[in-house]
């Protein structure tokens, strides 16, 4: 979206509110989803490429907040027919074969290889007919979904609902290889499915809301519910474990599922039913919102394939309301990542969660409560302590032991990861320690109510902590 005098625009002032909650204090404001009104092609909005007669490959990649685009290439504008291509690559590489299409869903963060062959053609439209509201899926004739038996309207063709277009209207260059990639070529080796030998993870995507009543994405698992960003790692792979995530969306929209630095397989998604009950959901600051637990789950017995043009190396899948989609992924890069849902708007609104691929021992702890005791040569232990008290106002009091002397090194955190009081940084003896925090930073300024975090670093241990200030 654009100001009437060309200057970037997010309507972040008026989000929707449930009643019965706090108002919310003035400034922008989180919103649950955006749809603006230009499209933009590598940055410029309704481009056109000038092409020759020929094969081109074309690499897509859905880099919008929330839209879900359903393309077609047509002949002329909306009356046109639709053309065929090919798709030879997913995200993370090549089909086994070029897949032929006439209609592409692709959601934010996915990505697609294609081939487009422009021979024989004078003008082709790049078209969205995907909505211009959350993706709930299709319905059986292939029509886009309304999420209530119905069609929902699709994108507005005189801007939402135009991409781009191709004119033909360039010399065949000669001293180009016309490419012959078409049905049946085979783009690269067969790809060996995954086979598990690591856990069975049952996740859940969640709509709660947040201490303002305003809608908060939330992912969670099966037996617990929804859970925070901050709250403790609930998956946990061994390094080259292979797992199979059973990821279900109670949710009423269509979700873009991404493993950071991890290729999975899509192994099927099926029907289910249940029911969401509410459970009070930490929120940052220290208060509560709403969130749930998904209860009395039935399957519905109707597990469908991946469709052709996912049958690849993929690490964003769509996950559509009132399924569960089942992925096998093999975990085999050590340290801490996230999975999150790639529509932009939900995952900075909490739909985000950390995964740990190896050991989690005390000096990989990261900030999500994971504890620990690391022994040290001489017989005692390092362990840094939870702070007392906590929730606190306006000090606290932060204990560790030392198995042997040395630097110590005790800094506090706010959710963002920057630095905000450096407490200690010095030598201690062996023993056990406290120190105290006033609630100011290290410009002597009070700081807000919030989540904090603090970490020890002495030699090799390392050990961070969650605290929580009410003001």
């Amino acid at each position: 979206m654009f100001t009437d005098d060309g200057e970037l625009f997010f309507p972040s002032e008026d989000p929707e509110i449930e009643p019965g909650f706090e108002p919310l204090p003035p400034g922008p404001s989180a919103i649950a989803e955006f749809f603006g009104d230009f499209i933009l092609v590598n940055g410029a909005p309704w481009p056109k490429l000038e092409v020759e007669p020929r094969k081109y490959r074309i690499r897509l990649l859905n880099g919008s907040d929330s839209r879900f685009y359903v393309f077609e290439l047509r002949d002329a504008e909306m009356g046109g027919t639709a053309q065929e291509f090919y798709q030879i690559g997913t995200d993370n590489g090549l089909l086994m074969s070029p897949v032929p299409l006439t209609k592409l869903l692709l959601a934010p963060g996915e990505r697609a290889d294609l081939v487009i062959d422009f021979a024989g053609q004078t003008e082709l439209t790049l078209r969205n007919f995907g909505p211009d509201d959350p993706f709930k899926g299709f319905n059986p004739d292939g029509t886009v979904s309304d999420g209530e038996g119905g069609v929902a309207d699709p994108a507005d063709p005189a801007t939402t609902g135009k991409i781009m277009k191709f004119v033909v209207n360039q010399p065949l260059d000669a001293n180009v290889p016309n490419a012959t990639v078409g049905m049946g070529t085979i783009l690269r080796p067969n790809i060996v499915p995954l086979t598990q030998n690591g856990s069975t993870r049952q996740l859940v995507l969640f709509e709660g809301l947040d201490e303002y009543g305003r809608l908060q994405p939330l992912l969670g698992t099966l037996e617990e519910g929804s859970l925070a960003w901050f709250e403790p790692i609930t998956e946990n792979p061994m390094v080259d474990e292979v797992e199979v995530w059973e990821v279900y969306n109670a949710t009423e929209d269509g979700h873009p599922i991404h493993l950071h630095l991890v290729t999975f397989q899509i192994i099927n998604r099926e029907s289910f039913t249940g029911d969401v009950e509410e459970k009070d959901q930490p929120q940052h600051n220290g208060t509560f919102g709403v969130g749930g637990i998904l209860e009395n789950v039935v399957l519905g017995g109707d597990a469908r394939d991946p469709e052709d043009n996912e049958m690849g190396w993929k690490d964003t899948a769509v996950m559509l309301p009132g399924e569960v989609t089942r992925v096998i992924a093999k975990f085999d890069r050590p340290g801490r990542y996230v999975w999150h849902c790639h529509i932009l708007s939900h995952e900075d609104h909490e739909m985000m969660r950390p995964f740990y691929v190896g050991q989690m021992v005390a000096e990989k702890g990261g900030d999500q409560g994971i504890e620990g005791v690391s022994a040290g040569q001489n017989g005692g232990s390092y362990e840094l302590l939870q702070n007392t008290p906590n929730p606190f106002n306006p000090t606290t009091s932060i204990g560790f032991r030392l198995a042997a002397a040395g630097a110590v090194e005790l800094k506090i955190y706010n959710v963002r990861g920057q630095e905000v009081r450096t407490l200690a940084s010095k030598s201690f003896p062996a023993g056990a320690h406290k120190v105290e925090w006033d609630g100011k930073n290290n410009l002597g300024q009070s700081v807000p109510s919030g989540v904090y975090f603090y970490q020890l670093r002495s030699g090799e241990f390392s050990q961070m902590k969650k605290m929580v200030m009410l003001k």
